[in-house]
């Protein structure tokens, strides 16, 4: 069974730029002197471990690898379930990367939660979310993008403006189909793991 269908939490980014470019910036990002950290690379043959996300890691571990469906593209997967929220946010507005991150989850888990995040390398990146922390609320920021199913964020009930299908929907329709098998397939994964 595919991650995007059978995960409690799943989160992960695409990026539309050559692993070892994004491998290079994330270097750059960590391997600083002011910014002390150890930082492996390793290089490994086959598809990434897409094993469950935790919460908080005592080690970050990023993988990348090119799907095998989207030679293009770069897919980004963190072993922590915010996704890489801020390295990704920061790769986009540093470096003009274009990206889409999602975050999905069960409706049974503590604190729910359907995200789209696409950036295109401007100040302003286009968030769609719903969740539920004391309550259900929805939330968008930036602009909306031409095929967006706004229509649907006007439903009564909140947890029903935005899910996982739309977000998967999103995806295909910016040319990435995250719901293939191929797409979590490659011939080799680039692990990164970041300990501080």
């Amino acid at each position: 069974m595919l991650p995007i269908e059978n995960r409690d939490v799943l989160a992960f980014t695409v990026i539309w730029r050559p692993a070892h470019e994004i491998a290079g910036r994330i270097v750059e990002w960590y391997a600083r002197p002011d910014y002390p950290r150890e930082l492996r690379v390793t290089q490994l043959s086959g598809s990434p471990d897409t094993s469950p996300q935790l919460y908080n890691p005592p080690t970050l571990l990023y993988q990348l690898w090119v799907p095998e469906s989207h030679p293009g593209v770069t897919a980004l997967y963190p072993n922590y379930q915010d996704g890489a929220h801020t390295l990704v946010n920061g790769l986009s507005s540093l470096f003009g990367f274009r990206s889409i991150s999602l975050r999905v989850s069960r409706p049974s888990v503590r604190h729910p939660i359907c995200e789209f995040t696409f950036n295109d390398g401007v100040a302003q990146p286009r968030i769609v979310r719903v969740m539920k922390d004391s309550k259900w609320e929805f939330f968008t920021h930036g602009y909306p993008l031409p095929f967006e199913d706004a229509q649907n964020y006007g439903q009564r009930t909140i947890r029903k403006r935005f899910g996982i299908e739309l977000a998967v929907e999103y995806c295909r329709k910016l040319g990435v189909d995250v719901s293939l098998a191929a797409f979590w397939r490659s011939n080799n994964c680039t692990t990164m793991n970041l300990r501080a």
